[in-house]
């Protein structure tokens, strides 16, 4: 760094001791001020930023949650900066490919068809999430994985149904619930 700010000088002050001594102890100071100023320009840009993401989910109103790998904290602020206007299948294009780049095609005809060319380490749920923030809640969403990705569901879903006493069966002292059953899938 020194040698560049020295090449700046006349060429009768560029063989002073003085100016190399001064430019040898600044050149330090500058190069650190460089550091600092790539690192504020890379959290100018979602896909590099790192300890800016916190700005980011807070202007998208997006939970902070710094448990959570970067690359998925990015996916989902950039899901929620593609998804504006009225909702089509480019959007849901969109929204997905913001989590991987593995989508091959999606259409929208009644219901939301997304297929993905071979998966590898995809949180599913949050991809849902987010077409769930976008899409309307009546329209459904199919997922084609491909001939080459396993599904490994890793959380049990447990359904209960309730029966309750109706109006005119119930008496004093009785409790409100009839019965519960419960089915772990």
């Amino acid at each position: 760094m020194s040698d560049e700010l020295i090449k700046r000088l006349q060429p009768f002050m560029r063989k002073s001791g003085v100016y190399k001594a001064f430019f040898g102890a600044i050149a330090p100071e500058f190069a650190s001020r460089d550091e600092l100023l790539a690192d504020i320009r890379a959290q100018m840009d979602v896909s590099t930023a790192t300890w800016g993401l916190v700005f980011y989910e807070y202007e998208y109103g997006i939970n902070t949650d710094p448990s959570k790998p970067l690359s998925d904290r990015r996916a989902a602020v950039m899901a929620k900066m593609r998804a504006t206007g009225k909702f089509t299948a480019a959007m849901a294009h969109a929204i997905v490919s913001a989590f991987t780049d593995r989508v091959k095609r999606v259409s929208f005809t009644g219901r939301i068809r997304i297929q993905f060319d071979g998966l590898v380490n995809l949180n599913l749920i949050e991809v849902a999430a987010a077409l769930d923030d976008y899409k309307p809640a009546h329209i459904d969403v199919e997922w084609d994985l491909g001939n080459k990705s396993p599904l490994v569901i890793t959380e049990k879903i447990t359904a209960h149904q309730r029966r309750y006493h109706k109006v005119h069966e119930f008496r004093v002292g009785m409790k409100l619930l009839k019965y519960q059953s419960e089915v772990v899938l």
